[in-house]
């Protein structure tokens, strides 16, 4: 008795699952603009590759639904266009789209996730207003223009993700009238400094961190660079950007610094494998064809292109001025297409040496 009524559960589980797949199916359209009227009860949407702006009011009050795909191609998406579609979930928008319009995606209550890429130059007013579930937001480096109270009612966004090389201007934190944020973040550039300081061999990454954590700018914390908004209220975004850039240039620099090891990995490579080509008896052993590579190359590049921060780098002084960081700016932009050009020949060797080296990390 106990195994039939298991196996009736199952069966009903079957069915039910089968026929919320097929509901999903049949109230999944593609969506082609032009005035296209949209069912209220459409559950997933296609948004078809001709399509260059969701129309005003598209999809409003569509409150089952709960996936959209844009297309690579979409340029805007219009006031209302979403509102009140209380279970759509997360949203990622292309690189594309360059505006966001008037409550386009207001009262989407169940958003939580929203990936705006580079490429957005407009968020126009209560955009995401009362998207209560959303916890956090990316401004990409692109963003121009951003209207009065976008994140209104956005009781449980806490932080906003900033990239590195944004103009941030300081109205836009009276316009966003967030009182229970808690930090704009910088993302992109915390993984790397977090990647640099865990191989353990650059103290001055270290110390620069420790700078940072005690500054009164930015901070780090956690693996986590970020700034309060009260900061972007009170100092000039010119001094926040400033110190920035520094952060960002000696991290480069330090991931140059690794690029050339695994670069010299390479060549060690090339020549073991040159070796065993010249020798027709390959049951020798492999360590009889190693050949030492002569001379430091990372050192030699490094120093040829940097020559003032590989003589900071080199000594036990403490972490240099910012002004000593951005000297240097010039010569990183300028001779980064040299190392890149010595390193285009080894690029297949690069790669099967980092493959096989897990551990490894760039």
């Amino acid at each position: 008795m106990y195994g039939e009524n298991n196996r009736t559960d199952v069966y009903d589980k079957v069915v039910k699952k089968t026929s919320d797949t097929m509901l999903e199916y049949m109230s999944s359209y593609v969506y082609t603009g032009k005035g296209q009227k949209v069912s209220k009860s459409v559950i997933s949407v296609q948004v078809h590759p001709s399509v260059t702006e969701i129309e005003g009011n598209a999809f409003k009050g569509c409150k089952k639904l709960k996936k959209v795909v844009f297309n690579a191609g979409l340029q805007k998406i219009e006031e209302n266009a979403f509102y009140g579609c209380e279970l759509l979930g997360n949203i990622t928008l292309p690189s594309t789209v360059t505006e966001i319009g008037r409550s386009a995606f207001e009262e989407c209550s169940s958003l939580r996730v929203v990936v705006l890429n580079e490429g957005l130059t407009k968020i126009d007013r209560w955009a995401f207003d009362s998207c209560k579930s959303l916890v956090s937001i990316n401004l990409p480096s692109t963003l121009d223009e951003v209207g009065l109270n976008p994140f209104r009612n956005c009781n449980n966004l806490k932080e906003i993700v900033l990239h590195e090389k944004i103009n941030y201007r300081r109205e836009w934190t009276s316009r966003i009238r967030v009182s229970w944020l808690e930090r704009f973040q910088f993302t992109g550039i915390s993984i790397r400094l977090e990647n640099i300081i865990k191989t353990g061999h650059y103290p001055r990454v270290n110390e620069a961190a420790d700078q940072i954590e005690n500054s009164q700018l930015l901070h780090w914390r956690e693996n986590k660079l970020f700034i309060y908004p009260e900061t972007i209220m009170e100092e000039s975004w010119s001094r926040i950007k400033q110190r920035l850039d520094s952060i960002v240039q000696l991290v480069t620099y330090y991931e140059m610094k690794q690029a050339t090891t695994t670069f010299e990995l390479a060549l060690w490579k090339m020549k073991i494998e040159q070796a065993w080509e010249s020798y027709d008896v390959i049951t020798k052993e492999r360590n009889e064809y190693c050949i030492e590579v002569p001379g430091p190359v990372k050192d030699s590049i490094l120093q040829f292109a940097y020559p003032t921060l590989w003589d900071a780098g080199n000594d036990n002084d403490s972490v240099s001025d910012d002004e000593s960081i951005n000297d240097d700016a010039a010569a990183l932009a300028a001779h980064h297409n040299i190392i890149s050009t010595l390193l285009a020949p080894t690029m297949p060797l690069l790669t099967s040496t980092i493959n096989h080296n897990h551990e490894y990390n760039i």
